[in-house]
């Protein structure tokens, strides 16, 4: 019941994030490009400029690293390979 976009860098997160609705991201952190964590600073800064409502995002990192992801303004993340179960868990907890 959920439609996805799909995006294969930092700065793709970045203007998608800008145009679209979005209610929930799933970040990789080491996109290439603009990195995962340096992305979400991007989006949280325009989160504040913009005034925009703060979306959620859940990092996803082979390395379980949650200080590093929660310091670059992540709410949660999930450890790679996440399962389905995991990325159910994580939907229902933050939508």
């Amino acid at each position: 019941g959920f439609e996805s976009v799909l995006v294969n860098s930092g700065e793709d997160a970045i203007e998608k994030q800008g145009d679209q609705k979005i209610g929930l991201i799933f970040m990789d952190v080491g996109l290439p490009g603009i990195d995962g964590t340096s992305a979400t600073l991007l989006i949280r800064e325009r989160e504040l400029k913009e005034q925009r409502k703060r979306v959620p995002i859940i990092g996803l990192t082979g390395h379980a690293d949650r200080q590093k992801v929660i310091m670059a303004g992540m709410d949660d993340f999930l450890q790679k390979p996440a399962m389905i179960n995991d990325i159910k868990s994580m939907i229902d907890k933050w939508l």
